[in-house]
């Protein structure tokens, strides 16, 4: 009910016209809608987004990612192949797994190297581009092993007085 009212009231806008959605960038309507049609870690590859003001936010979307960020850790050290990053990124669907790499080198932070043998072998390295996204990544985790038990005292003290 609620989707079929909310797809007449998007009939009623013009195709091109720009909506704020997230009072800091103006983007298409319909980009916005896919998004929230797309739900909550599912990402479009074949989205060509135009409107200049999204693409911080939806790069930003992709790169903190949870499956992107930790493609990126096990393609840090060396390339892999493509069980191997599945074997390391734990929970992870093949699907999922090749969405999120085919996203990375759309984006031009990963290389997809196929060396011709039979089967062929298809290896990923990250590119620089990539590399500079790992050091960010690491350092973020860092961050977080050094704060982890503050922030669990926090929790722990905020769950205390709301008696939960």
């Amino acid at each position: 009910m609620l989707v079929s009212l909310f797809a007449d009231q998007l009939r009623e806008f013009p195709k091109a016209q720009v909506y704020n959605v997230d009072h800091d960038h103006l983007c298409d309507l319909k980009f916005a809608v896919k998004s929230i049609s797309l739900g909550v870690g599912q990402m479009d590859v074949t989205a060509a987004h135009t409107q200049a003001g999204c693409k911080a936010s939806e790069i930003l979307s992709r790169v903190g990612d949870k499956w992107t960020i930790q493609v990126v850790v096990a393609l840090r050290e060396a390339p892999q192949r493509f069980n191997a990053v599945k074997r390391q990124v734990g929970g992870i669907s093949q699907q999922m797994l090749a969405r999120t790499l085919k996203t990375l080198e759309r984006d031009g932070m990963v290389k997809r190297t196929v060396h011709s043998s039979t089967p062929p072998q298809v290896e990923y390295t990250l590119t620089p581009l990539g590399y500079s996204l790992s050091e960010t990544v690491r350092e973020l985790a860092e961050w977080a092993s050094t704060n982890r038990r503050p922030i669990e005292e926090n929790r722990l003290a905020y769950d205390a007085r709301r008696g939960t």
